[in-house]
């Protein structure tokens, strides 16, 4: 932001910070994690802080249960530092809202914080259930079923058999999951191992073979029940009100000094005059004493900045 100080007033030795962190300047420019700049002539400050530096950091852990989870982190999370970690879990925000990486996905709602999570069934450590669900239905080319929920991924397999008594048929067809949640087989189709839903069509060729009223279909799979996972959430939001500190000095040309003096213990072969980082034209005087040299050093005009002074000796 741009602050004007003394109008029309000349400064030096100018310092700025945003509370404690200290903006470095050269040459009138202010430098990461500042910018702006410096107009010492006319008493104009333009200072900014880098935006990082207003971001606070957040860490909260979360007991996931479920597949799907929403929850509301602070507002004004910051794009690109969300992440959320644990066991499989793996996701990082990709700057867009949405969390990509291993073990699910999930989207962020950066102006309200708020977080899903989607998170695939292998991300979780399960315990299986004893026993195994073994079933049968009369024989339709196309149904949706609803199982059990928490289906064990390349459990499930179902097959026709020529009989209505699922004991003593032969099987005709086999369709089974391929743990990605597709059917693959004498059949397509899908199942969901979260929600049990269970939607399949025969191949026309099974139903060329069969005659639905002496014919039935049997399936079986395997349930668990979901162990809690523990994952970490973690990220930033922009919150921070940092105040602007400036101290300066006013310059006056009446009151700066134009004439230097100071002492070398040897001979004096080169002297360079800087005013801040400036190299200025100064007349350099030097008188031989019984120690070493004083040099006397004269500038064009009366400084607006520290004044150094680097020299080379024999000594």
């Amino acid at each position: 932001m741009p602050i004007t100080l003394t109008p029309g007033t000349p400064l030096r030795n100018v310092e700025v910070s945003f509370d404690n962190i200290v903006c470095p300047v050269a040459n009138g420019i202010l430098q990461y994690p500042c910018s702006g700049s410096i107009d010492y002539e006319n008493g104009v400050i333009t200072a900014a802080v880098d935006s990082s530096y207003l971001n606070t950091y957040h860490s909260k852990g979360l007991t996931v249960g479920d597949y799907f989870y929403n929850g509301l982190l602070s507002e004004s999370v910051v794009p690109g530092t969300v992440s959320v970690s644990g066991g499989k879990v793996s996701l990082v925000d990709d700057g867009n809202g949405n969390l990509v990486g291993n073990g699910g996905s999930g989207t962020i709602d950066y102006q309200t914080g708020h977080l899903t999570l989607n998170l695939d069934s292998t991300s979780f450590e399960n315990v299986e259930t004893e026993e195994t669900v073994n079933n049968w239905i009369p024989y339709k080319q196309e149904q949706s079923l609803n199982l059990d929920k928490n289906i064990k991924p390349m459990s499930f397999k179902m097959e026709v058999l020529d009989s209505v008594d699922p004991n003593s048929g032969k099987i005709v067809a086999t369709c089974a999951d391929d743990g990605y949640g597709n059917l693959i087989g004498a059949c397509e189709g899908t199942i969901n191992y979260s929600t049990g839903q269970l939607t399949f069509k025969w191949d026309d060729s099974v139903s060329e073979q069969v005659d639905s009223g002496t014919i039935s279909i049997t399936y079986s799979y395997t349930t668990y029940e979901p162990q809690p996972l523990s994952l970490t959430v973690s990220w930033e939001s922009q919150d921070k009100n940092l105040s602007l500190h400036v101290s300066y000095e006013k310059y006056e040309a009446s009151n700066a000094k134009t004439t230097y003096f100071f002492s070398t213990p040897g001979d004096v072969e080169e002297v360079k005059v800087f005013e801040g980082s400036k190299e200025v034209n100064a007349s350099v005087f030097t008188y031989p004493t019984t120690y070493g040299d004083l040099v006397k050093v004269v500038l064009p005009e009366p400084p607006r900045d520290t004044v150094t002074a680097y020299y080379v000796s024999d000594r």
